[in-house]
């Protein structure tokens, strides 16, 4: 939560005492309404792409509550553009390692912008820690049985799918009644 503070009023997310000063938590009282309205939307988009439960970093919500708090709000391209940044930092595990930097990289990718879109091009540019799916990246996928990367390849795969009220168990790929004898062709 103090990591998310720091990224929404734009100062250095390094987890460190200095940042913690009284200018930034002065700043960050003087924002708080903003900020926890930011927050609660990012929350609330990130329930209606059906990823209450399966997140595999808070840094994402993190990230689309910045957008959120530098532009209050988002239209439905902006939300298609969010739900692909979704994606592919599940995808992809994004944050982890090098946080810090990760959350840097956001901040400098999401200055300036007035869409999603543009967030996305400004993160698979970056130089240094770009947000893209690769040849590689999808040869591992293959490979991974961890839910917040299948989840994701699931929501690709069946779009049709109501991700937001329903819970899927990502432990099979045939529905348990099809194994029945009775269902034997």
């Amino acid at each position: 939560m103090l990591k998310t503070c720091l990224l929404l009023i734009g100062k250095d997310t390094t987890f460190e005492l200095k940042n913690f000063n009284k200018k930034n938590i002065k700043e960050i009282e003087d924002n708080w309404e903003k900020i926890t309205e930011s927050i609660y939307n990012a929350a609330k988009l990130l329930k209606n792409f059906g990823y209450a439960g399966y997140l595999g970093s808070a840094y994402i919500l993190s990230s689309l509550a910045y957008f959120y708090f530098l532009n209050s709000k988002m239209n439905e391209s902006d939300k298609e553009q969010a739900l692909k940044f979704v994606r592919n930092a599940q995808i992809t595990s994004y944050f982890t390692p090098s946080t810090d930097t990760k959350l840097n990289n956001i901040a400098n990718s999401m200055k300036d912008v007035k869409t999603f879109e543009s967030f996305n091009h400004n993160l698979a540019k970056h130089q240094t820690s770009p947000l893209k799916i690769t040849n590689d990246a999808i040869e591992e996928m293959m490979c991974s049985s961890s839910h917040d990367r299948v989840f994701p390849i699931l929501q690709i795969l069946y779009p049709h799918l109501n991700y937001k009220t329903t819970t899927f168990h990502i432990d099979h790929i045939y529905p348990k009644s099809k194994f029945k004898k009775e269902n034997k062709n």
